[in-house]
């Protein structure tokens, strides 16, 4: 809300009740990709299979949070539920939590596995600086609440808005920043992974709306100037921002 004589309101207004973000957390193995043996037999894994979600409780000022694109405005919450249809038996350690995670792609992706290795040539991923994939992690059974802090708009553009793919996809240590495991020792980590690249899915963060220029130094209580950046008109440049302007002491004074 801002205040020059008057209050401001504009299409994708950004404030809302801060919820658990979909924090980006960068993964380790525990060696690299360098064994040439494969598993098999005994030592090979059934596939898992990440599964799908369903779109939950919204909660901020966007007006489209459609799977088309959702648009997040600074602010906004989304929850991601999963659906209870992933299969982690294919985990090759029973002693830990499996769960389902989210990927960050820059672009549709299309690889779904299934060993790391091979989910690591998606030319779509947001890779880390250790050359891993930038994970988020809710619940194990996939629920998560998107959130836009801000954050991811500073991480991954400059802090323009942003758009960025997710996809659900499982993993074999949930709680543990070395999510995947190898069947046994000496074979590469991630021998049974599924992103499910169709229930994809993309999010524009947009920024606040902030106003500067403020002025009234025209001699008449009737006039000022402003401008006003952020909002979806700062991603889509032909659109438009939808402004209201009452007087501050009485709103009902337009």
């Amino acid at each position: 809300m801002y205040k020059f004589l008057i209050p401001l309101f504009a299409c994708f207004i950004c404030t809302s009740t801060q919820l658990r973000a979909q924090v980006p957390q960068v993964i380790s193995v525990p060696y690299p990709f360098s064994p040439t043996v494969t598993p098999s037999g005994a030592d090979a894994a059934a596939c898992n299979f990440a599964g799908t979600f369903t779109l939950g409780q919204f909660i901020g000022q966007s007006n489209d949070t459609n799977l088309d694109t959702i648009y997040l405005c600074k602010g906004d919450s989304l929850l991601i539920q999963g659906n209870g249809d992933a299969d982690l038996s294919g985990d090759p350690n029973g002693t830990t939590q499996p769960g389902v995670a989210y990927i960050f792609y820059s672009c549709t992706p299309t690889i779904s596995g299934m060993t790391l290795q091979t989910i690591l040539t998606d030319p779509c991923l947001k890779l880390a600086p250790n050359n891993l994939p930038y994970f988020a992690f809710g619940q194990p059974n996939g629920n998560i609440w998107l959130f836009n802090s801000g954050n991811l708009q500073t991480l991954f553009n400059g802090g323009q808005p942003v758009l960025l793919h997710f996809a659900p996809a499982t993993v074999d240590d949930f709680f543990s920043t070395q999510p995947y495991e190898p069947v046994s020792p000496g074979f590469p980590p991630g021998p049974c992974v599924n992103v499910n690249t169709a229930a994809q899915f993309e999010v524009v963060y947009l920024n606040a709306i902030v106003e500067s220029g403020v002025s009234s130094n025209f001699g008449n209580d009737c006039l000022g100037k402003f401008r006003i950046s952020g909002g979806y008109p700062q991603w889509n440049s032909s659109a438009k921002y939808t402004i209201d302007i009452s007087l501050a002491g009485n709103p009902s004074v337009k």
